[in-house]
């Protein structure tokens, strides 16, 4: 979010969160809902994910193997690459 707020191209992508996390970038993941109180905005969908062989679907969007996972907390270097099948 931060980089498409300061004006930077980023690399299309998705977001999924199992924490309540909700983005405000371009990136497809949960929408925003206001809360009753007509306070701050929650998450109020539950993410779906399928992985197949040669991609994977988050939230109805396609993103073709190969791909990198990568946490949204920035201090965490822990990623993922996922490879097609065939590869």
């Amino acid at each position: 979010d931060l980089l498409e707020e300061s004006g930077i191209d980023v690399p299309r992508h998705v977001f999924m969160s199992r924490d309540g996390y909700v983005s405000t970038g371009t990136g497809d993941g949960p929408k925003k809902d206001d809360d009753e109180e007509g306070g701050s905005s929650i998450c109020r969908e539950e993410p779906e994910i399928e992985e197949h062989d040669d991609h994977i679907e988050v939230n109805g969007v396609t993103i073709n193997k190969p791909f990198v996972e990568k946490p949204v907390d920035a201090d965490d270097h822990n990623i993922a690459i996922y490879y097609p099948s065939s590869a």
